[in-house]
């Protein structure tokens, strides 16, 4: 279930021109790639999960979040296939 763009490649632009725009209250929507925007997002867990987190990221030689974000982009693949397999 990875987001894929179906818009053309946008124009980049400087870091001053995107002030410009956002300070003009323009629309970013023909600039910004919103299925490639990143929202941050705080999970409070037990320390057990966290430990077992930290144990899987030493033993594949990753961080923590890399971990995270590969178990649940499989989750939600195998969910997105079921889905289909479904219809």
């Amino acid at each position: 279930m990875k987001p894929q763009s179906k818009q053309k490649s946008k124009k980049t632009l400087s870091p001053n021109e995107f002030d410009a725009l956002v300070s003009s209250g323009e629309s970013l929507d023909g600039h910004v790639d919103w299925d490639k925007a990143v929202k941050i997002v705080n999970v409070s867990l037990p320390v057990w999960m966290v430990q077992g987190l930290d144990k899987e990221a030493q033993r594949l030689n990753i961080d923590r979040q890399a971990v995270i974000k590969t178990w649940l982009a499989e989750r939600l693949d195998q969910k997105d296939s079921q889905k289909k397999e479904a219809v």
